[in-house]
């Protein structure tokens, strides 16, 4: 199987991230748009002292931010968690944000036990006549853990690094500069809502790769695995009938340890991959991804085989 280049991990940075998250108060998006203008100000040399200073203004509007905050609890007794996507490339921003065209999605899932780690790899077109920012967005299903996210254009690789307000609202000028000679894109996790700045000097017609990986565990009872992967998209069933999703999708699974012998629930058109110890992996390809669609796997060691196959597309 071919795969992009191995990414870093950045389990360790997250986890003192989401530490520092917990002991201080939620930034408000108001403060986060700011950041993301500010990541901007500094790639254009805008003086990193004036857009602190207006970001300072910002963060001291405790009336916006309470309100921000009693909102953001109202919504999150009120409604489930949100529903896990591969994301998309965009550009604008709030209701004006448009997604860039998405050429093919690809995942590659390595089961190990009982832990599944995850990359999602999708190649963008940019528009010919468009913008030449975008921001990725995604939202991680529930308990995953990321492990590291990179984005592909024709100049560079930018190495995704999540970061929290007062972190990036302190960093000098100097300290910015370097962040950004050493190709990083600042990243947001709210609560597995992953978002990031935007990605600079693209160029009009070509293509951007990104590729995030997460580990998660595998749901197992009486000896049966089960792994739902989501391969839908962040776009909405009025904006898919407007602009049909052609995406072509692969999805490449490799059991590293301990072979099942059994296959309970697997998509149609699989074709498996055997060996002496059991199967070692399998794949499957889609010439169009629905914007719903997902898949599930399910697996015995040892059981006997039940001739069972299931797909959603």
């Amino acid at each position: 199987m071919n795969t992009l280049s191995s990414t870093t991990n950045m389990a360790a940075t997250i986890n003192a991230n989401n530490a520092q998250s917990a002991s201080s108060a939620s930034p408000s998006f108001a403060a986060r748009d700011f950041l993301k203008m500010l990541a901007a100000a500094v790639a254009s040399g805008v003086g990193v002292s004036v857009v602190v200073a207006g970001l300072a203004l910002v963060l001291s509007n405790n009336a916006e931010a309470e309100v921000l905050q009693k909102n953001a609890a109202m919504n999150a007794t009120s409604t489930q968690s949100p529903q896990a996507t591969v994301g998309g490339l965009y550009i604008g921003g709030g209701c004006d944000r448009e997604p860039v065209d998405a050429v093919e999605r690809d995942w590659l899932v390595k089961i190990n036990g009982n832990t599944a780690e995850v990359r999602v790899m999708q190649t963008f077109l940019m528009p010919a006549d468009g913008p030449t920012a975008a921001f990725f967005e995604t939202i991680l299903p529930p308990h995953a853990k990321l492990i590291a996210l990179k984005a592909h254009t024709p100049q560079k690789i930018l190495s995704g690094k999540v970061m929290v307000v007062d972190d990036f609202a302190g960093m000098s000028r100097q300290a910015l500069n370097k962040f950004s000679r050493h190709d990083a894109l600042v990243m947001w996790n709210d609560e597995g809502t992953l978002s990031t700045d935007q990605i600079m000097n693209l160029v009009p017609n070509d293509t951007v790769v990104v590729e995030y990986t997460y580990a998660i565990n595998v749901q197992h009872q009486d000896g049966i695995h089960e792994f739902d992967l989501a391969l839908n998209t962040m776009e909405n069933e009025t904006l898919a009938a407007i602009k049909p999703n052609l995406t072509s999708g692969t999805v490449w699974v490799e059991w590293v340890g301990a072979k099942p012998k059994h296959l309970r629930d697997m998509p149609i058109d699989v074709t498996l991959e055997e060996s002496a110890q059991g199967i070692a992996g399998l794949s499957w390809f889609t010439p169009s991804l629905a914007p719903a669609a997902t898949i599930k796997f399910a697996w015995e060691m040892g059981a006997p085989f039940a001739k069972t196959r299931t797909a959603n597309r």
